[in-house]
């Protein structure tokens, strides 16, 4: 797939399992990262799926995507999508239907790394949130737990080393 104009695939935007891949676009400025875009045959083609211009058509200029990741622990007939935006509007989304139809799941931060666990999704913090690694449980979409802190201070208070790309190791389920 090729990025708008103007933006680029980072590492915390790019998610691949067995035959799916997500992806989404990030720049600074902002302007250019309007799209998130899924494949359903291991990447060979792709279809836009959710799009900053339709979401906020008023403040595209505010918000760029952040994070994508795929959960084969949904019990849905089909991983769960999910795709995290932020600066101002921000949102996470989720997708049971392989980016058909997106649901917006919490608009009060902007996770920078998104994990999924057999236990839930692992979030890393942007700027101006309440900085840390936190967990939204699978039971219970509508809470989130910290699991850890930053201790103050901190660069531009966020956790940006780790939001750039997460990762659970296959062979023992720990995020890093």
């Amino acid at each position: 797939a090729t990025a708008t104009s103007g933006a680029a695939f980072i590492q915390s935007g790019i998610d691949v399992y067995d035959n799916i891949v997500l992806l989404a676009e990030y720049a600074v400025p902002r302007t250019p990262s309007k799209l998130v875009r899924v494949s359903t045959d291991h990447g060979a083609t792709f279809s836009e799926s959710l799009n900053l211009d339709t979401l906020h058509p008023s403040n595209i200029a505010d918000t760029h995507w952040h994070a994508v990741a795929i959960d084969p622990w949904h019990d849905g007939a089909t991983p769960r999508l999910y795709a995290s935006h932020g600066d101002a509007p921000r949102g996470v989304y989720y997708s049971d239907d392989l980016g058909e139809n997106w649901t917006l799941l919490r608009n009060d931060w902007q996770p920078m790394a998104l994990v999924a666990t057999e236990a839930g999704l692992v979030t890393a913090t942007d700027a101006n949130d309440p900085d840390g690694v936190w967990l939204i449980p699978r039971e219970d979409t509508s809470t989130r737990t910290q699991l850890y802190r930053i201790p103050a201070p901190y660069w531009s208070n966020s956790l940006l080393g780790f939001g750039l790309k997460a990762h659970r190791d296959p062979a023992t389920g720990i995020v890093y």
